[in-house]
């Protein structure tokens, strides 16, 4: 799993580059340290789920940008574990807000 943090960690740092944004702005609007950023950049430690969400709406980028290309790469059966989790979270009044993912899945 260590890859896939460190796979959102480079478009996180992407995304933030592209709005001009500083990881100490990032840090303050999540209400944690630039250091605390730059280790999420750098995929040394696990971003929250809700931390994640601030960061997309932050950087006016889709929550399924930081996860698009990983997906694929994802063993069998995380890609069926995903799967389950993704019914249950569409049946949230948060999971119609997130594009569908499952459809990259094979």
């Amino acid at each position: 799993m260590s890859n896939l943090k460190l796979d959102i960690g480079k478009r996180i740092a992407s995304a933030r580059f592209q709005k001009k944004m500083t990881q100490a702005r990032i840090g303050k609007e999540l209400g944690v340290t630039h250091q605390c950023i730059q280790k999420y950049e750098k995929g040394a430690i696990e971003i929250s789920a809700t931390n994640m969400l601030k960061i997309a709406n932050l950087l006016d980028k889709p929550i399924n940008f930081f996860f698009e290309a990983d997906v694929e790469t994802l063993p069998k059966k995380v890609k069926q574990n995903f799967e389950s989790f993704y019914d249950v979270f569409q049946d949230t009044a948060i999971g119609s807000h997130v594009p569908m993912l499952s459809n990259k899945i094979s």
